[in-house]
């Protein structure tokens, strides 16, 4: 009697009562499962928005005023780096070494060209690094002291014109630039990987905010140069940004006590402690690199970079050549595609977080790249005439392009990595942000020494169309490959919704078949109740 009993009461009971797999109850793997398949949803851009975020970094949906704090700090040391490390010289450093040597002749250039790149080269070498090992060296250890670095080598940089033998000259100057470079190869992987841990429900957002800021800081730092240059000299610049440095990162410190040492990964025990517990592997470089999708997220990355750095260093020259405009028209030009871009890598953050999944982002990017070069020129298969309107006019394309792609390409790699489950947030998103920093800095210099060299030989209207043949080719091929990885996705949804379904009690199963269940008795507790 006792027996039919149990057995009566194991057929009325919750399924989670009913079955245990891998000594988990029903309850946890339903739990999962759900989770598994909202994240599978978000990466697909199927069904409501989910979070793709680990459950050890998960934190409530609003910004607390901590990390309110932290995002202020953070977002104000990302902007430093960016100015002091890469775009503050860009306006008057060339003009000042042609004057100070003016007997060097074509080495003068050299030098140049190799101090600026120096420095996004030494970015795209140290990010990966740093990514490697930041839960070792700890986050806001290596963000600070990646902004005194980058501070003391913009201090010195500012006595270069001190200095009037040219080997030395030389030697100092692509020596300080590879220090920046150092320096903001660390501060930006690491600004990135805070952010991402910071706001795990927003990832689209932190994207946003990313690009957003550093590409805006890029086109108008020149500016801010060259007007302190000519205010105070050639030390001016580099005075000014060094203390403006050094300040915030003094500002940073006293924000990070205030926080507390919750906002450093390496802190974080329960984040590793779930880890564990979920069975997740250690992302590696190797790993990504053999995802064919994160290919074509480089591919984007590397069409953005190059689209965007051909335009920064021709449009200004190709007005004043074409129509005699001035040099602050031909500055406007490069404002306006800065104020573009700013503004669709937050657009397309936001929507990222809300409706639009990146890769349809990532399509929306392309078609923007591709009517940007029928316009930028224009290309040569259009019956337009040249104009100065139209200068302006192909500013907007080619800044929504490069700003959603190079928004919505690391998004992507970002959610794609999360939902292979594959380490802890944190440790993806510096990985995610060590590659992309790395393809941007690689390629964006090319498009910078390429552009006006390329215009020369062939004309801007037919590299513009020689560019678009090419982005079209690409597109093609991404297109190809996205149509087959979403009905591969789709596929894979309908799989594990099959067996979610047949892993869950459905309490309307008769009594019959669920009599047929082995109840989660123990042999000591049914021994007591047949007694």
């Amino acid at each position: 009697m006792a027996v039919q009993s149990s057995a009566a009461t194991s057929a009325t009971s919750q399924p989670g009562d009913q079955i245990e797999c891998s000594g988990k109850d029903a309850g946890s793997v339903i739990a999962e499962d759900k989770q598994d398949l909202l994240m599978d949803k978000r990466a697909t851009g199927v069904g409501q928005q989910a979070t793709s975020v680990d459950p050890s970094t998960q934190r409530n949906k609003r910004f607390s005023r901590r990390q309110k704090v932290f995002l202020g700090g953070c977002f104000i040391a990302n902007v430093a780096s960016i100015y002091l490390a890469i775009a503050i010289p860009l306006a008057f450093f060339t003009e000042e070494v042609l004057s100070s040597f003016p007997t060097q002749g074509i080495d003068r250039h050299l030098v140049v060209g190799i101090a600026f790149s120096s420095t996004t080269l030494m970015e795209a070498l140290v990010a990966p690094v740093i990514a490697a090992d930041l839960h070792n060296a700890g986050a806001v250890n290596v963000l600070v002291l990646s902004s005194f670095l980058i501070s003391g080598a913009v201090l010195l940089f500012g006595f270069l014109n001190q200095i009037k033998t040219w080997s030395a000259f030389a030697t100092l100057a692509i020596s300080l630039r590879t220090l920046q470079g150092i320096g903001s190869g660390a501060n930006v992987t690491t600004t990135y990987a805070l952010f991402v841990y910071t706001f795990p429900e927003s990832t689209g957002m932190v994207n946003g905010v990313m690009r957003s800021v550093t590409g805006f800081a890029v086109a108008v730092a020149p500016v801010f140069g060259g007007a302190l240059y000519d205010a105070g000299g050639f030390g001016l610049p580099y005075f000014v940004m060094a203390g403006t440095l050094g300040t915030t990162t003094l500002l940073n410190i006293l924000l990070l006590l205030l926080v507390g040492n919750d906002v450093d990964p390496a802190d974080d025990n329960h984040s590793k402690q779930t880890q564990s517990r979920r069975g997740k592997g250690e992302v590696t470089f190797k790993y990504i690199l053999s995802i064919p999708w994160v290919w074509m997220c480089l591919m984007l990355l590397s069409m953005c970079g190059i689209l965007a750095g051909m335009v920064e260093t021709t449009i200004s020259q190709y007005m004043k050549d074409s129509f005699g405009t001035s040099s602050s028209q031909g500055g406007a030009a490069i404002l306006l595609f800065a104020l573009m871009f700013s503004a669709a890598s937050l657009f397309c953050g936001y929507a990222m977080d809300k409706w639009i999944s990146p890769r349809n982002m990532c399509v929306f990017g392309l078609c923007m790249a591709v009517l940007s070069y029928l316009l930028y020129g224009p290309a040569s298969i259009l019956p337009i005439r040249p104009s100065v309107a139209l200068a302006y006019i192909s500013g907007i394309p080619v800044g929504v392009a490069a700003g959603t792609m190079q928004t919505a390409a690391p998004e992507d790699m970002l959610r794609t990595l999360l939902r292979r489950n594959v380490g802890d947030t944190f440790a993806v998103s510096a990985y995610v942000g060590a590659i992309t920093q790395g393809v941007v800095s690689l390629v964006y210099t090319p498009g910078l020494l390429l552009g006006p060299v390329l215009v020369a030989a062939v004309g801007l209207r037919r590299l513009s169309s020689l560019m678009l043949a090419v982005y079209v080719a690409l597109s093609l091929i991404f297109l190809v490959g996205y149509l087959k990885k979403r009905k591969s996705e789709r596929q894979q949804d309908e799989t594990r919704d099959d067996t979610h379904h047949n892993n869950t009690c459905d309490p309307a199963v008769n009594v019959t078949e669920q009599t047929e269940m082995i109840p989660l008795v123990t042999a000591d507790q049914h021994k007591s109740q047949v007694k």
